[in-house]
């Protein structure tokens, strides 16, 4: 539940008859913002959960076909952005196999406490897939005040390999207690 808009939803896709190069969050009195997804033609969103600071954290999986790499994103938006039904898009991390990141079917996301979240993939009873859950913390940049921070891309030292894969483009630290994290 949004601070201020309520409930908030998106389709996986966009809906027919509208712009099918942009996605579109709804709330329940009619107000609309958009952004560019990933990839418009292959991206779907599939999750999408209310920041403690009132931005939106939204799944994103882009996927072309058996034969290429299944790419998901963890992407910021903030609703309010000028011009009204704007939004702005920041980037967490984009988890990719080709840089070693370990990449199932993510399809949910729900944030815990403050910064941290869990995000849950799906095995589809399908004996190449696994159910992954995955606890994480989005970090403020270092480089700004706490109370004013905004994400930008940096490398977190707090992702180890074995755990996360390789060093990511992004800024997210694994959370948890395992022996493995540097």
């Amino acid at each position: 539940m949004h601070p201020t808009f309520g409930l908030l939803t998106i389709p996986a896709r966009p809906l027919a008859g509208g712009d099918q190069a942009l996605f579109t969050i709804y709330s329940l009195d009619d107000r609309t913002w958009r952004y560019a997804p990933l990839d418009y033609q292959h991206s779907a969103a599939v999750a999408l959960e209310t920041a403690a600071d009132g931005s939106l954290i939204v799944v994103e999986r882009r996927y072309e076909g058996f034969f290429k790499p299944i790419v998901f994103a963890i992407r910021r938006l903030s609703l309010n952005s000028a011009p009204p039904g704007s939004v702005a898009v920041e980037e967490v991390v984009q988890f990719n196999p080709e840089d070693g990141w370990t990449v199932d079917n993510y399809e949910g996301i729900a944030r815990h406490e403050g910064n941290r979240y869990f995000l849950v993939s799906d095995d589809n009873q399908n004996l190449i897939q696994r159910t992954l859950l995955l606890y994480f913390e989005i970090l403020p940049s270092p480089r700004r005040p706490q109370a004013n921070a905004q994400p930008e891309f940096a490398t977190s030292p707090a992702i180890s390999p074995p755990v996360w894969g390789s060093t990511p483009r992004g800024y997210m630290a694994g959370c948890g207690s395992r022996a493995d994290v540097e």
